[in-house]
């Protein structure tokens, strides 16, 4: 029990009043012997035990009716919230905070879970006074309020509530707290303050607020309510993951598509799991799956033309549809041709074989069709007017002697979308390549680096360099963080040369004495790669490892691929912003699942490079992003596969919340006016008093005739 104002309990000293009064007139009879009256000695005696008795409940009654009266100032409640503990006429402020993450979407006894949240939100907000104000928030990811500021406009609630939607994303709770706290907390004193959070109970929601927050350190000032929705016992399967190879597709291959299902039922499951491929349906597969558990499916898909690929997984509609769909957007290649160049002064002879690395690493099966990679090797005397157009990327293996006609085709070739990469070996000499392929070429050059000594011997091969300090965040080395590089390392090196890099160029990796290994820089619209060792076994051993064919294929493919806008698994609801190739008057427009077109805002960089801002991700599906109403690009968003667990966190593990009863939407209307006011005891002290003092003065005034 509290007090709203408890300074009136100062009043129960006045108790000591009828207790002073009582002593004080407390009457002694005289004892006097007399023979002739020993019966009315008797008598007296009699009636002084009844009069004792008399005074002492006057007393008992007239103490509780002191004590009333000073509870019935100092406002007694029943109620442990901090909102009850103040004013009953103070103002209130309060947060409704709505989960409208996917788990909402599930279908109970009939009803959407997120419906009989929002029914619960608005008998919540019907609580509100004309001089309450109060603020609508989400706790699906990413949280957000609905309005900037507290607002006493409870209309415009009440139509917030009605247009919210749910979101194909995740939860955080703690994000939507913050923003509900900081809200809260500069208010004066005096408000009654409340958050009332409404959602699922997921346990996957609840399991980061509770790692990162320590919830009883929040302002005591400020009410927390909990208000459950939904049941645990919703059996639901789900299409949490689609994934294809890592590798680059192309043209007349094929790839394994693996499509991870799960069951959250409680036993076994017969379903069949169907595969789109833009919009045509290409396989129905029958499956079943152990209850509580996860079942990987794979299938093959072939691909015959290049072009964006849209593939779909998807299930038969359960209590929770928005999980049974993935969606998968891929780029489908033409067979990129690399052109090889290799040393002039190695024209003369007829054995010449330091290419066939090379080759074999982009091409294993020497495949005219059906692969990634076409490779074609050429000496510098054969280019002649040869077309660079046609081809994704040149290889400079050991290059000694280019013409200047072709060096400069060479750098047009770069900075247009063209790919260069430059292995250094014997034949190459560092003052040719750092004048014709660098300081000769100004803002057109090729290398990203400048070329000095050669490090090692690799006659004597006395000291051995290593492969290290690779940047596994780089795409090209992503591939290699299984095993932290040690495969690349066991390829030994004898002999490289020293690279100095250009200011704007990034290292890839190093030689194990500190040295560049490998440097790439961006020239325009293409990439161009530098290795300070060669792509033959003459001064290192990697060719002639197995980790040698995905290294090559690494490379390569993200070198042809780096200038696609390739968006991987952005998030439902955030947005995203990327970097697109454009030239003046270029518009760029975003075309959403349900085909609607949405221009796009876009901040020029440079003369051919822009910013652009996609905020509109909410729905599931894929997006075409389109530049002058051609596609450029396409990407897919999915659902949180976190929220296809519906599995409830006990109420008992919640700290801090005041629990709702949720058996109908009404009862949240009780429970939030509990929390505002508590049980307030003033009326029944009041009733009481009332009652006390009527039978102090009907006591007090009873004849005596009548008295026991």
């Amino acid at each position: 029990m509290g007090f709203t104002n408890p300074l009136f309990l100062l009043g129960l000293a006045f108790i000591a009043v009828p207790v002073y009064l009582h002593l004080v007139f407390k009457r002694q009879p005289i004892l006097k012997l007399f023979p002739s009256l020993m019966l009315i000695q008797k008598s007296i005696d009699y009636i002084a035990r009844k009069q004792k008795l008399k005074n002492i409940i006057l007393l008992i009654l007239r103490i509780l009716i002191l004590l009333l009266l000073s509870f019935i100032f100092a406002k007694p409640y029943i109620g442990s919230s901090a909102s009850a503990k103040k004013s009953a006429g103070a103002q209130s402020a309060f947060v409704i905070l709505i989960d409208n993450s996917m788990s909402m979407g599930a279908v109970y006894q009939g009803i959407s879970v997120f419906n009989a949240a929002k029914s619960s939100a608005i008998e919540i907000l019907s609580s509100m006074r004309p001089d309450d104000k109060g603020n609508l928030g989400t706790a699906g990811s990413p949280g957000k309020m609905l309005f900037s500021q507290l607002t006493w406009d409870k209309d415009a609630l009440t139509r917030a509530i009605n247009e919210l939607e749910i979101s194909s994303g995740g939860t955080d709770l703690p994000s939507a707290l913050v923003s509900a706290l900081k809200l809260l907390q500069p208010l004066p004193k005096q408000y009654k303050k409340t958050i009332y959070l409404i959602t699922d109970m997921t346990a996957s929601s609840w399991k980061h607020l509770l790692d990162i927050y320590d919830l009883e350190r929040i302002d005591p000032d400020i009410d927390l309510a909990l208000v459950p929705i939904g049941n645990a016992d919703i059996p639901n399967m789900a299409v949490t993951d689609i994934k294809a190879p890592d590798t680059m597709l192309s043209e007349g291959t094929s790839a394994k598509i693996k499509v991870t299902v799960k069951n959250g039922s409680k036993r076994p499951e017969k379903n069949t799991l169907s595969l789109y491929v833009n919009g045509y349906k290409k396989a129905d597969i029958p499956f079943e799956i152990e209850a509580d558990s996860e079942k990987e499916i794979q299938t093959e898909l072939r691909f015959s033309e290049p072009g964006n690929i849209q593939i779909t997984a998807s299930l038969p509609d359960d209590l929770l549809p928005l999980d049974n769909r993935r969606h998968l957007a891929l780029k489908v290649y033409e067979t990129c041709k690399v052109l090889i160049i290799k040393p002039s002064s190695a024209k003369s002879l007829s054995n010449y074989t330091g290419d066939i690395f090379l080759k074999f690493a982009l091409n294993p099966l020497s495949k005219s069709s059906g692969n990634i990679f076409a490779v074609e090797s050429r000496f510098p005397e054969e280019l002649g007017n040869i077309d660079l157009k046609k081809y994704k990327a040149v290889a400079l293996l050991d290059t000694d002697y280019l013409s200047p006609a072709f060096i400069k085709s060479l750098s047009e070739f770069l900075l247009k979308g063209g790919n260069i990469f430059t292995f250094m070996a014997s034949r190459c000499k560092p003052e040719w390549h750092n004048e014709e392929l660098h300081d000769n070429l100004g803002g057109g050059y090729i290398l990203p680096g400048r070329v000095f000594n050669r490090v090692g011997n690799s006659v004597s091969r006395s000291v051995t360099y290593r492969l290290t300090d690779l940047d596994f965040s780089h795409p090209a080395l992503k591939l290699f963080e299984k095993d932290d590089g040690r495969a690349l390392a066991r390829g030994a090196a004898y002999e490289f040369f020293q690279v100095q890099p250009n200011p704007a160029a990034i290292v890839l990796a190093k030689m194990s004495h500190g040295f560049p290994g490998i440097v790439e820089e961006k020239r325009g619209k293409g990439l161009s790669i530098l290795f300070s060792f060669p792509a033959e076994t003459g001064w290192t051993e990697l060719p002639l490892r197995p980790i040698w064919v995905p290294f090559i294929h690494s490379i390569f493919s993200y070198a042809v691929t780096s200038g696609d806008l390739l968006l991987a698994d952005p998030k439902p609801g955030y947005a995203i912003s990327l970097s697109a190739h454009c030239n003046q008057g270029d518009k760029f427009s975003l075309k959403t699942p349900d085909n609607k077109i949405i221009n796009l805002e876009h901040e020029k960089l440079s003369d051919d490079l822009a910013q652009l801002y996609i905020t509109e991700t909410d729905k599931t599906g894929f997006y075409e992003l389109l530049q002058n109403e051609k596609r450029l690009s396409v990407f897919a968003v999915n659902p949180e596969a976190s929220e296809s667990d519906l599995e409830r966190i006990r109420i008992k593990d919640i700290p801090r919340f005041l629990v709702f009863n949720t058996e109908s939407a009404s009862q949240s209307r009780k429970d939030a006016q509990k929390i505002r006011q508590g049980w307030d005891l003033t009326p029944f002290c009041m009733l009481l008093l009332i009652l006390l003092v009527a039978a102090e003065s009907w006591f007090a005034n009873l004849p005596a005739d009548k008295r026991f």
